[in-house]
This record gives structure tokens, sequence and C-alpha cells, in this order.
């Protein structure tokens, strides 16, 4: 069997086109970012990537569909599957989407 390598993940969410200094700061270190949706501008995805890989699904600022990221994610990273999806309350309640399993059509059969 072999080991598994600790690896650090920086999970972001909310940006809503705004790129804080401080997040280089706190991601300096990460293997992996994971952005959860209304990212604004993509331009803040291409400041994440020259931290690390990022793995980012759209939020409801960002049109869903029309913003080119899927609505969910399901990744696997060392070993882990770890599902992404922008969680949307509404009146202090969970919407009807937000609270569906995330499909696994997706990951089940990739190589991922």
């Amino acid at each position: 069997m072999n080991p598994v390598r600790t690896i650090r993940i920086g999970v972001i969410a909310d940006t809503h086109s705004l790129f804080d200094p401080a997040i280089v700061r706190h991601f300096c270190d990460v293997d992996h970012i994971i952005h959860a949706g209304d990212i604004g501008r993509g331009s803040v995805i291409e400041q994440l990537e020259m931290i690390a890989p990022v793995t980012a699904v759209s939020g409801n600022v960002d049109g869903y569909e029309e913003s080119g990221f899927p609505t969910e994610a399901i990744i696997k990273l060392n070993g882990f599957r770890i599902a992404i999806r922008h969680l949307v309350f509404e009146a202090g309640n969970l919407t009807k989407e937000a609270g569906a399993r995330p499909s696994c059509s997706s990951c089940c059969n990739s190589p991922v």
C-alpha cells in the first residue's frame, strides 16, 4: 500500500469579483484551491491559478450555466472525493436545489 501524501486545500467562495490580497498570504502553501461559487469576473480565477490549480463552480451571482463554470463538481484529491456546489439560502432556508445530493455521474467512472 502506498502512503498517502498530505496535501493542503484552500477553500473560498463569494469573492464577487474581488481578489483580496490576503488570499495570497492565506493560500501561499496550498496544493489545490476550491472556489465554491459567486466568483464574479473570471480574473479572480486567473489570480487564484497563479497560486495553485483551481476547481471552481458557479454560484447564483455568476448566472450558473452562463458563467462557463459547472454548477457542481466532484473531484478526487489525495484519494478523497470532494463534492463542490454553491448552496443558496432563501429566507433563512436552503433552496430545494441546494439540498439535493450532487450528481456522481461525472466522477464515478472518471480517473480524476
